[in-house]
């Protein structure tokens, strides 16, 4: 097995903020972290810890779903990408600061709730353009963008097959 940068690491890894999930290949935040954060309860905001959990995989899942649509690479590119995602101390800390942007949009104006809404004025029937609303918070993508995590120039980090998911 060829051996990357990343490699040298010891990532990816569980802390109190963020934790893993090896089998979506993506971090998730955790309630402490968001706890922490913001000084707030955010089971309470949630109504309950089943709800705050699901809501941190949707972020986590809606934020990582942004990333590779907005790289838009081939499978070999999408796989690099996925890989210094998970092993990248920087991306890392990008990631946590670009999930939490997001969860702070959500608990002040349900920014996460937006893709579930019809945007249908109900009085005149006009459906709203939202197509210059990001999936993500503003926030969040200026965190992606200035570490170079959303961009659509040539990428040259490339990994072996045999390196695609071998320990993460």
């Amino acid at each position: 097995m060829s051996r990357t940068y990343y490699d040298n690491q010891g990532v990816p890894f569980d802390d109190t903020d963020m934790v893993y999930d090896s089998t979506k290949h993506r971090y998730k935040l955790t309630i402490d972290a968001v706890d922490n954060e913001f000084n707030v309860s955010f089971v309470a905001f949630a109504l309950s810890v089943e709800n705050a959990e699901s809501l941190l995989r949707e972020i986590s899942a809606d934020l990582y779903k942004f990333i590779y649509q907005y790289n838009r690479r081939a499978e070999k590119k999408r796989k690099a990408v996925e890989h210094a995602l998970a092993k990248n101390l920087d991306w890392r800390d990008t990631i946590k600061d670009s999930m939490l942007d997001m969860v702070r949009a959500t608990i002040r104006g349900g920014y996460s709730l937006q893709k579930d809404l019809a945007w249908v004025n109900p009085e005149t029937g006009i459906v709203f353009d939202m197509s210059n609303i990001p999936a993500i918070a503003p926030d969040a993508i200026e965190n992606l963008f200035g570490m170079g995590i959303l961009f659509k120039g040539e990428y040259s980090y490339q990994i072996d097959a045999d390196d695609y998911r071998a320990d993460y």
